[in-house]
């Protein structure tokens, strides 16, 4: 019985040291991967040419793969629409959790007057000519912004991380549809 309570205090200890280098060895080893964003469609679902400067309505639906072994908790997450650098229209996306090694898809409708965001006169002068033209170029910019976390359910990880796209696109303005979409991950 005396041996038992001798070995029991040396084999905590030793178990107290493995854990404590095994959470070092955790934290400074791993390496976060940044979540990757693509567009996997632009959908035009309403545009209003009745005025001078168009009313659009679109669907974007995209998808987050999380390549790292611990889950990505993102909250403060926009979707934004530019027209020749000018933003036109905004959609917050909802905050949620993506688990390890796994894609989560999301779709956010955008709405936009372009006559409340265009002031300018260069910047009319433009939409019109695009409009004569025919197309309308636009860019969708779209940032994921959360933590990475937990790490083997014991270990409490927490780091940072940023996934962001852009794809740039073309309204065709006599069929009224989405064209030539071309994309990239930052």
């Amino acid at each position: 019985m005396v041996r038992f309570t001798v070995i029991c205090p040396a084999v905590a200890s030793v178990l107290m040291l493995i854990s404590i280098i095994l959470l070092l060895l955790s934290m400074t080893v791993y390496k976060k991967i940044t979540p990757i964003t693509t567009v996997d469609a632009v959908a035009l679902r309403h545009i209003n040419m009745s005025r001078n400067v168009p009313e659009i309505n679109m669907d974007v639906n995209m998808s987050v793969m999380n390549p790292n072994g611990v889950a990505f908790k993102y909250t403060h997450s926009t979707v934004l629409l530019v027209y020749r650098g000018v933003v036109v229209g905004e959609a917050p996306i909802e905050a949620g959790v993506i688990s390890k090694a796994a894609t989560k898809t999301a779709n956010v409708m955008l709405a936009s007057n372009l006559a409340d965001r265009l002031q300018r006169e260069s910047e009319l002068i433009m939409i019109h000519s695009d409009m004569l033209a025919g197309t309308l170029p636009f860019n969708i910019q779209i940032k994921f912004s959360g933590r990475l976390f937990s790490l083997l359910k014991i270990f409490k990880f927490h780091a940072d991380a940023v996934s962001t796209s852009s794809c740039q696109f073309d309204i065709n303005v006599c069929s009224k549809t989405v064209r030539e979409k071309h994309c990239t991950n930052e």
